[in-house]
Order: C-alpha cells, then structure tokens, then sequence
C-alpha cells in the first residue's frame, strides 16, 4: 500500500532506522535480506544505508516460515493476504493446520477459517476483499461475511456470488447481511453452520503458545552479542537506552512469573 509506504519512508527520515534488518552474508560479500524488504526499499528511496544485522542462514523452509510468522500479525494485511500466508505454508511447505496454529498461536479454527475464504469463495467474491482491487482497505466485504458465504459455494457458486455484491454494494452492516444470508440459507436449504464455538482450553492453548513464541524470542536476544545489543539500542541515546533495556528485563520477568502461573 502506497500510503504505508510512505509513512514507513517518513519514519525513516525523521526518526531513523529503528529496526535493524535480518541478513544473511554471502561467500561473494553481499548479503541476502531474510525479512524486511520494505525498510531495505524506504533506506533506498531516501539514499541511506541499511542497518543490518547478520543471522545464521536458515533453511529455505524455515527461513519462509519465520517470514510468514513475522508478517503475520502487521496491521496492514488483510485477512486475505493472512489466508494466502497460510495456504502457502499449507500447500508449498506440507504444514498442518495443528502445526500452523501452534507456530502463530491462534486456535485451529481459526487456521480453517482464514483457508476457508481462499477454498470455499468464488473468485470474484474474494475480489470485493481485496483492498488493491477495491482501493480502499475500509471499503471491502467484510471477512465476516466472506465466511457466512462459504456454506454456498458447493451447490450455489451463482447465489453466493449476488449475495456478494448485493451487500457490498448496499454497504450492509454485519448483521444486516448476516439476516439477508440466513433467509436465503433457509430457503434454499443450505446449512450455514459454522462449526463449534472456542472453548475456554482453545484460549488456554493461545496463552501458552504466545508465551513460547515470546520466550523463545527472548532467547535469541540472549545470545546476541554485545555488538548486536548495541546495534538494536544504537538509534537511542544512552539514558534512554537504558530504560528500554530496563523495560525489557520487567518484561521478560513478568512472562516468567505469567508462565509459573498458567503452569499452576
């Protein structure tokens, strides 16, 4: 989106490179970004040099795998580009809906509810939820709805296609369009069930895989070296430097009192 982009280009100029960039060396003495093209692009557009930080090379398997975690949850991706993230891991890596959920600690469902929209939606429904094609990411069919859909797209492809347009162009509310769906459902007699609701363990299960996503990450930043502390904490100056440091340790300490706690 070119209005992110540009606020990331903003960003950069008046406040610097906050995030250094994970890179990989080559033996030729370049180097291969692992995640964070856009930063590489906004340090290009404004003339500066890239901080980079150097990691070990991973796999091609896990090195997009981490990619797809880290982009996951960044607040310009629609819940299309997330479902594409996942049925990429899904189709191009073998992984599991289980393994899915537990690497981006989210409920199963969840992980079936986001390949649903790719699996069970005629094309040009997943169109109306395209920001790109709709150039707007507020006006777009709501994912929601996109899911009350899916229950059409065996036996009537055409129906879930007008009910579609008909909401999107009519700008329905969520429940407005939710009513609207039901009536057809029931006259054509489509069963527009969803599935089982979460449970209070699925949310448990959440807690507990963001707590390992979190300790693990904490555990690199342990084994950083002294140079590549540094590096992160180099746009601050020293006393705010160590307030962030400070920050860091209260929170790493208040995970593990959280984790002592979930584990009684």
């Amino acid at each position: 989106d070119d209005s992110d982009f540009a606020g990331l280009v903003n960003s950069i100029r008046s406040a610097g490179q906050l995030q250094t960039v994970p890179a990989v060396s080559l033996q030729n003495g370049m180097f291969r970004i692992s995640d964070g093209e856009r930063r590489w692009r906004a340090c290009r557009a404004l003339g500066k040099k890239l901080r980079i930080i150097i990691v070990p090379e991973l796999p091609h398997e896990e090195e997009i795998e981490r990619s797809a975690i880290s982009n996951f949850n960044r607040q310009e991706h629609t819940a299309i580009e997330k479902a594409r993230i996942f049925l990429r891991l899904k189709n191009g890596l073998g992984r599991s809906v289980t393994e899915m959920a537990s690497k981006f600690g989210v409920t199963n469902q969840t992980i079936r509810n986001y390949l649903l929209l790719l699996e069970k939606l005629h094309p040009s429904v997943i169109d109306l939820m395209d920001p790109v094609l709709q150039g707007s990411k507020t006006l777009i069919l709501n994912p929601t709805i996109g899911l009350l859909l899916t229950p059409f797209f065996e036996s009537h492809p055409e129906v879930q296609v007008e009910l579609a347009q008909s909401i999107f162009s009519k700008k329905l509310k969520v429940q407005q369009a939710k009513n609207l769906i039901a009536r057809k459902a029931n006259e054509l007699g489509v069963n527009a069930g969803r599935g089982r609701e979460s449970r209070p363990a699925d949310h448990r299960r959440i807690v507990e895989r963001m707590f390992e996503n979190v300790r693990a990450t904490l555990g690199r930043f342990a084994e950083l070296t002294q140079e590549q502390h540094q590096a992160i904490t180099l746009p601050y100056t020293p006393d705010v430097r160590e307030k962030k440091l400070r920050e860091f340790a209260d929170t790493a300490e208040h995970l593990r009192a959280f984790a002592e706690r979930l584990r009684g």
